[in-house]
């Protein structure tokens, strides 16, 4: 499959571990990001408001799918989605934080995949067609070469901000102050998966009821999830409670710690066997593949309205203004009519009120 893959890849991405399972499924991809990556050969920088179906013609492409998946610099959206022949589709991650932001962009593609099964029935309720649960996953090109001792009693990789996540801070501080023999801080990606493979347990606090990352990389280094209660999201369709997972309230998290690892249990192999035989990146590209070919292109009407309400919400406001810019040149000030019935009025109006603040400023 010939595949034009657009995300900003500002770090180490989701986006950058489906295009790599892309390539390992020895499909044709064609990178675009709005940033260089230190990860992964990007074919060609775009602006963040460039235009995909005239990016196919000038460079003679005929993709079989455009595929779109967010996160970077969470401003770049291509226009000319709905001028393509191919399938489009595209990935939402954080639509447990994005929700109103997602059901806009749903309506510029076939096919949509979100990472949390939780809302799926919102997009059904305004008339999103096609619309699959597509949990994130574990990217094996980032395991450890080397298995490790497990020499850390509990792991968190990632920020630890009081005042953006207060609760998630004072459980950390309590676990930091009852297991000092743990690591908690911040990690590139590599340094993470090491981190995790020489951890009996990773801590988890999920935000907005979210089945995050840390799932998938706890698991797919061998250490026991401890997180918080997640509920209709999905997370009993995929995972067993305290087989691949232990789940804690904020008044027994010390209590839960201390037992599991009172019992010494080291089943690091049999959970890394279940990531790697059942959600690896690898495993999500082949089921995106599978389902694009299963459905249909969905007819759209879509303006440039449309685009600017996106662009508004990803607070990308040089696409906005060029967009009204351009409504305004193409819209109003060439066509004779709307200029006489909008244009000149406006004018007159700017005019009036010019003259007015001349004569009472004398």
């Amino acid at each position: 499959m010939k595949i034009i893959f657009i995300a900003s890849l500002k770090s180490y991405t989701t986006a950058i571990s489906l295009i790599k399972s892309f390539q390992n499924q020895q499909h044709d991809v064609v990178v675009l990001s709005d940033v260089e990556s230190d990860y992964i050969q990007v074919n060609t920088i775009v602006r963040q408001n460039f235009n995909i179906d005239k990016y196919v013609e000038q460079n003679n492409l005929k993709p079989d799918l455009v595929f779109f998946c967010e996160g970077g610099s969470m401003k770049l959206f291509p226009q000319g989605l709905e001028e393509l022949e191919c399938k489009t589709a595209w990935y939402g991650i954080d639509t447990h934080m994005d929700l109103q932001k997602h059901l806009e962009i749903a309506k510029f593609f076939d096919i949509t995949f979100l990472a949390q099964k939780e809302y799926i029935q919102n997009f059904k309720q305004v008339g999103i067609k096609n619309i699959f649960w597509l949990p994130l996953a574990y990217d094996t090109a980032m395991a450890p070469n080397e298995q490790y001792e497990r020499i850390y009693d509990i792991a968190y990789v990632g920020s630890n901000n009081r005042d953006m996540h207060p609760v998630r801070f004072e459980l950390i501080e309590k676990l930091k102050k009852e297991f000092p023999n743990s690591y908690f801080g911040r990690a590139s990606g590599k340094e993470m998966y090491k981190i995790y493979s020489q951890a009996k347990i990773v801590f988890n606090k999920s935000i907005n009821n979210d089945i995050n990352m840390r799932y998938f990389e706890a698991l797919g280094n061998g250490a026991m999830l401890l997180t918080d209660k997640v509920v209709n999201n999905g997370v009993e369709d995929i995972f067993e409670k305290n087989k691949h997972y232990i789940e804690y309230s904020e008044l027994d998290i010390i209590d839960i710690a201390k037992k599991y690892l009172k019992k010494n249990i080291d089943n690091s192999t049999v959970l890394q066997e279940y990531i790697k035989s059942n959600h690896t990146y690898d495993i999500r590209s082949i089921k995106i593949v599978e389902t694009v070919n299963s459905c249909l292109k969905v007819s759209k009407i879509i303006g440039n309205i449309d685009y600017m309400k996106v662009y508004l919400m990803l607070e990308n406001f040089v696409a906005l203004l060029e967009i009204f810019e351009s409504i305004v040149y193409s819209d109003i000030i060439r066509n004779s009519k709307k200029r006489k019935l909008v244009f000149l009025p406006l004018l007159s109006v700017l005019v009036l009120m010019t003259l007015l603040l001349k004569k009472l400023g004398r």
